[in-house]
């Protein structure tokens, strides 16, 4: 997938800033995850925004893009007995360096000053124009469809396929590039606190239409 192996080069750029600093503390997603849908009682209603807010993370600020990769991740752990997922999760704790109350209080005192959207979006635009935005779409999107899509439904084209399943994961890959972009040239290669990077993100797309 071009744009998303270019932000995997720039992970702590693009990943929203609470996400950021869970990694950067030894805290796995993906893990906590598998671990709490192991140890579910089978009545239980929690929900994914339940699993992301015990993590200090506002679900509404939690990319459809973030959250696919975190599921994707996830998903290593599937296979194994409850005995080895258990060590394996027991080994991975006691490497964690911070507690997640910790982490939260960390981040509370995250500073947000100095952003100014409308330098960041002028920028942008002079660097990305509206066809160089939905060539990057273009080269992304396919890389969401499935294999088999032909078999699923009766659609005309990979495009129709897409446009019906996706989360947005396509336009929130190009976005992440485009983010990860200002982050290096004007940003000091350091990532946006938290409140910056979703104003900015919201701004990119909703200055081109093809990210919408």
């Amino acid at each position: 997938m071009k744009y998303i192996k270019e932000f995997n080069k720039y992970k702590l750029q693009h990943q929203m800033l609470k996400e950021n600093h869970l990694q950067k503390q030894g805290i796995d997603l993906s893990i906590e995850l598998e671990h709490k849908l192991r140890n579910l009682p089978d009545d239980s209603e929690f929900s994914v925004d339940d699993f992301v807010s015990e993590f200090g993370i506002d679900p509404k600020n939690m990319t459809n893009f973030a959250f696919a990769s975190i599921l994707k991740n996830s998903q290593r752990y599937k296979s194994m007995s409850d005995e080895d997922f258990e060590k394996t999760y027991v080994e991975y704790k006691s490497n964690a360096s911070d507690s997640v109350d910790d982490i939260k209080d960390e981040l509370e005192d995250e500073p947000e000053d100095g952003f100014d959207l409308q330098f960041a979006m002028a920028k942008i635009k002079e660097e990305f124009s509206e066809d160089k935005v939905i060539g990057m779409f273009d080269d992304e999107w396919p890389d969401w469809v499935d294999n088999d899509w032909e078999d699923d439904g009766d659609y005309d084209s990979e495009y129709d396929w897409y446009i019906d399943h996706n989360n947005g994961e396509a336009q929130d890959a190009v976005i992440h590039v485009i983010m990860s972009w200002y982050c290096e040239n004007f940003n000091d290669n350091k990532s946006l606190p938290m409140d910056p990077h979703c104003e900015l993100f919201d701004a990119i797309k909703q200055e081109y239409d093809c990210l919408n």
